[in-house]
């Protein structure tokens, strides 16, 4: 006999309490139904068509802006661009592991060929722009990054998401890209006496933490663990991540604070919504790949149940969550939405949390559908960020349609979303669910 889990909508609760005191209740901001599957399909293949309509392939001169035709003379050229969306980036590549995910869930092999024709394009003209960076200058163009990264986040995201591109269209030419990364985040990345992986100095400042380097390095390492069978890759993500939560996971509110200076003794603690995404999204990326009696998953396991117990009491009534979690003046975001979905569907399918977490996953998805527009394009994206140590930066941090940082969670949401509705049956009565697991 399947196991019966039920449970109730708080809003339902409290629609009933204010009915019985004789208050007259609003309506809820969503509506709390399951979504069809088609139209999950059409969400996530809307997002993928805008991103394939913006994405540009030609390397074009930066003087006249005129495509590039004859590859034997090196011109000051670059990577054409559309405003806010490059090849090589973070964001992206969180975009790519994403469409290889929904390749895997919906079949469609649509998705995982723009991936590999965006890393195609990188492999097929890195020797060209090269050459251009040699004779005008390195980094005017962004795609040097991958020959010479100075940061986690010039090649984190996008070495994982190659690796797992690699494993299901193998292109040889990948392989160099991905020992680079592996040979600067394991021996050329700053790090602080104890190993942890570190900013370096700036300005006045000595060092920092950024919680969101935690995506920007766990991924590729994990990846790179199971690609070689080198579990110095998994004993570093492990180690990554539970001195970072030394240092930044807060125990009384079970959230990350986004950053740790060296030289401040009382450091503000701010709890930004995409930077918990960030942590979150590390820590499935290690639940989801080293095996579970490996040593430090388990604390790894229980800083995520932790974490996912505590953004859960933050969801907004609107399935949303708040730029700043813990701050309900601040806007809802759509990223850390779509994040904190998607851990949280990633979690019920892998038997990782309780089936009474369903609910919110719901929640969030019909949240996040209300802000893809028709033509694919996502609304309510914080642009990128920085550390800062005042609310005011926060809080006023901008939305934009052209911050990509929210087009990969979404996809990742949407996709794990419809492997929920495959694993579990869910029913609807009278404000409740019950879900018998298949």
């Amino acid at each position: 006999m399947r196991n019966i889990i039920l449970f109730t909508f708080t809003v339902h609760l409290i629609m009933q309490i204010a009915v019985n005191a004789g208050v007259k209740s609003e309506a809820p901001d969503i509506n709390y139904e399951l979504s069809n599957p088609e139209d999950i399909k059409d969400a996530l293949e809307r997002v993928r068509d805008h991103l394939v309509r913006v994405t540009p392939y030609q390397i074009v001169e930066r003087k006249t802006g005129e495509p590039v035709t004859d590859f034997n003379e090196v011109k000051d050229a670059y990577v054409a661009k559309l405003p806010g969306h490059r090849i090589w980036t973070y964001e992206m590549g969180v975009v790519y592991t994403a469409m290889v995910q929904c390749t895997r869930v919906t079949g469609d092999q649509s998705f995982i060929d723009y991936a590999e024709k965006n890393y195609q394009f990188v492999v097929d003209n890195l020797d060209y722009l090269e050459k251009v960076s040699e004779k005008y200058g390195y980094h005017k163009e962004r795609l040097m990054y991958a020959l010479k990264p100075e940061h986690l986040d010039h090649c984190g995201s996008m070495g994982a998401a190659m690796i797992k591109l690699h494993k299901l269209r193998p292109d040889k030419r990948y392989l160099p890209l991905v020992d680079i990364i592996s040979n600067y985040i394991m021996k050329e990345q700053t790090r602080l006496k104890d190993g942890t992986l570190a900013r370096p100095a700036r300005g006045d400042w000595e060092y920092t933490l950024w919680t969101d380097d935690l995506y920007m390095s766990i991924p590729f390492l994990v990846q790179m663990g199971k690609f070689s069978g080198d579990n110095t890759y998994y004993d570093e993500a492990i180690k990554q991540l539970l001195q970072f939560a030394k240092y930044l996971f807060s125990e009384d509110k079970c959230l990350f604070d986004h950053a740790w200076y060296s030289h401040v003794k009382y450091d503000p603690h701010f709890f930004w919504g995409r930077q918990n995404g960030w942590a979150l999204l590390a820590m499935t990326e290690i639940l989801d790949v080293i095996p579970e009696k490996y040593p430090g998953r388990d604390k790894v396991l229980d800083i995520f149940q932790r974490n996912i117990r505590s953004l859960i009491e933050l969801q907004g009534r609107n399935g949303l969550w708040h730029q700043m979690l813990d701050r309900e003046e601040t806007y809802y975001e759509t990223s850390c939405t779509a994040m904190f979905t998607y851990c949280v569907a990633r979690g019920l399918n892998k038997g990782w949390l309780e089936n009474v977490y369903g609910s919110v996953a719901i929640a969030g998805w019909n949240a996040i559908e209300r802000k893809i527009m028709e033509d694919g394009q996502i609304e309510g994206v914080c642009t990128g960020t920085s550390v800062c140590n005042d609310m005011v930066y926060y809080a006023n941090r901008p939305q934009s349609i052209l911050a990509y940082h929210g087009y990969g969670p979404v996809l990742l949401a949407g996709s794990e979303m419809l492997e929920l509705l495959n694993n579990f049956d869910i029913k609807i009565v009278s404000n409740t669910f019950q879900f018998w697991r298949k």
